[in-house]
């Protein structure tokens, strides 16, 4: 499922993307997909940490400084983002619940009123909640499907509607639309929720169960939500793919561009010297863009995703839509035909997996054997980008006050009077 599932977002199409139960590998990461950021808790890896159940990823192609991490101490079922922009702030909190208990409901609940400064204070501040609530109601559930409505579940949901209607939230999913097929009654029910205030509520574009983002060997229907709420982006830097490079042909280009500047000679004054470092740094940038080859990232987190994937795919998006349809009929043959396609499907991941493996290893020259050990270990890290968190630093005279720094030229500064301290005064 998670290899389908990374291999599928595009940060083209989905700015956030929350995910409830991931795959969590052995050391306590989660893979990532490309171009992406992963938002856990800071706590995850600490001994006797909980089990980790939601993750967050956010696209890099969004601008830094406009969004932060809140964490949310106490437990992995819970991440918290911020996001500013023209429209003011929005916090996008992601959760898992469990199904006996509500503790997780009432920490977020307690969260927001104790940093409603900071979440909920003024007029453009805005708040999602989304996630897998594992609560049965007629007000989101099939008002006909009495077996979710017993007194234990409509007791815990009232607790969630209590909590809801006191931070004023709507829910944006339309009534009715299933999320979740048990894989064994094949019972459909709505445990997954997206909640929202006033604000952001009028301005969703859509709001609906995809049924064509349903990994294989998942009950849960996945729900893409389009907000009218416009992001500052950045702008990827070209790379090059120096991996590639003919360093025969590199060097001749190199030697007929340094013809072109003043021969080498000593250099007495500063601006000598300055003006041979920029004449050299031209040449070789000269060279590099004649010469190297500009890098093309892979559309897929993975090199052994091809194309018969791709088409199973499809042809799995067209039965899913046919099975939904008759999702009121058991019997029909769309639903056999379905699980059998996704049986395969699933099936075809893996052994493209293995094959693209055993491909790697049989045409492996010498200089690849340290690339391939590499490849054989458990990796350190979800593969996702890098960011400096929020920074925190102690204010100066005003009693220990600290302090959060979250752009990128206040971390920059920050950093620099750390690991590059002022040299002391020795006089």
């Amino acid at each position: 499922m998670h290899l389908e599932l990374y291999n599928k977002i595009s940060k083209k199409e989905w700015d956030v993307v929350l995910v409830q139960e991931p795959h969590v590998m052995p050391l306590g990461n989660i893979r990532t997909p490309n171009g992406y950021i992963a938002v856990t808790l800071a706590d995850r890896h600490k001994d006797g940490a909980p089990m980790i159940r939601v993750v967050t990823w956010v696209s890099s192609e969004l601008a830094m400084r406009s969004w932060k991490i809140m964490n949310i101490p106490g437990t992995n079922d819970i991440t918290a983002i911020q996001m500013t922009g023209a429209y003011g702030q929005l916090t996008i909190i992601n959760i898992y619940n469990d199904c006996m208990q509500s503790r997780n409901l009432c920490t977020i609940h307690k969260f927001i009123h104790e940093s409603q400064a900071e979440t909920l204070s003024n007029p453009d501040d805005h708040l999602i909640w989304a996630g897998d609530f594992n609560r049965h109601h007629p007000m989101w559930d099939d008002e006909l499907d009495n077996r979710l409505f017993t007194p234990r579940a409509l007791e815990d949901a009232g607790k969630l509607i209590k909590i809801l209607a006191d931070l004023n939230l709507k829910m944006a999913l339309p009534k009715g639309q299933p999320t979740l097929e048990h894989l064994v009654t094949k019972k459909y029910s709505c445990p997954d929720n997206f909640w929202c205030t006033e604000e952001v509520y009028d301005l969703v574009i859509c709001c609906k169960v995809d049924l064509t983002l349903r990994p294989p060997g998942t009950d849960h229907f996945p729900i893409a939500t389009y907000i009218d709420l416009p992001q500052e982006c950045i702008t990827p830097k070209m790379s090059y793919n120096f991996r590639v490079v003919d360093w025969e042909d590199f060097q001749e280009d190199l030697a007929i561009w340094l013809l072109e500047i003043p021969p080498p000679q000593p250099l007495r004054m500063e601006h000598q010297f300055q003006e041979a470092a920029a004449d050299l740094m031209a040449v070789i940038q000269d060279t590099i863009c004649t010469r190297v080859p500009e890098n093309k990232p892979c559309p897929f987190s993975k090199r052994w995703w091809n194309n018969d994937l791709s088409w199973q795919r499809t042809d799995l998006k067209k039965l899913s839509h046919t099975a939904y349809k008759f999702r009121a009929l058991p019997d029909h043959i769309s639903h056999t035909e379905l699980q059998n396609a996704r049986n395969t499907y699933g099936e075809a991941i893996l052994q493209a997996k293995h094959q693209h493996w055993e491909d790697f290893l049989k045409s492996t020259a010498e200089q690849d054997l340290w690339m391939a050990n590499w490849y054989h270990k458990e990796p350190t890290g979800d593969r996702g980008k890098s960011r400096i968190p929020t920074l925190k630093v102690t204010c100066d005279g005003r009693n220990g006050l600290t302090q959060e720094v979250n752009t990128n030229n206040g971390k920059t500064k920050v950093l620099a009077q750390i690991f590059f301290p002022k040299k002391p005064d020795l006089s």
